[in-house]
Formats: C-alpha cells, sequence, structure tokens
C-alpha cells in the first residue's frame, strides 16, 4: 500500500511541474539613435505595479526575465541621463 501511495505521490508531482505555464521575458533597449544601453535597471511589475523581479541589461542592451508565470505585466526601465519609461 505504501509503495502505490508513493507511486501516485511521484505521478502527481512530475504531472503538476509538466503543465506549469511559464513564459520567458526579454527584450533589447536603446536609445532614439539606436545605441544600446547598458547597465540600464528594468523592473517587472504586477498590474498594480508591484515589483515581481529586477534585472539589468547586459553590454549589448540586452535583458530577459525567466520562468515568469503568465499573466499581464508593466516594465518599467530607468537609465542614468534619461526619464523613466513605463512599457
Amino acid at each position: 500500500m505504501k509503495k502505490i501511495l508513493l507511486l501516485l505521490l511521484i505521478i502527481m508531482s512530475i504531472a503538476s511541474i509538466s503543465y506549469a505555464q511559464n513564459s520567458k521575458i526579454a527584450g533589447l533597449l536603446t536609445d532614439a539613435l539606436g545605441a544600446e544601453l547598458i547597465g540600464a535597471t528594468i523592473l517587472l511589475m504586477d498590474e498594480d505595479s508591484t515589483m515581481v523581479d529586477f534585472t539589468q541589461s547586459d553590454s549589448e542592451g540586452k535583458y530577459s526575465f525567466e520562468k515568469v508565470a503568465q499573466g499581464n505585466y508593466l516594465i518599467k526601465y530607468t537609465y542614468v541621463g534619461y526619464f523613466p519609461h513605463l512599457i
């Protein structure tokens, strides 16, 4: 009986992991002239402006958020010398 319960628990765990819906959000930050914004701060926020995660752009202006649960988000980025921008 214990082996059957253990097997059932393992199957349920695998099923719940395989049905998890995670996405990736990625982008490239450039200014109006096309120059990459290196080291910009990017905030991932819920619709009510609660911060979910943050990152910085790399040496090519690229950024990404891994394993993001599906939903609606706001992205805010800031860079020294520029006004904050919300998309």
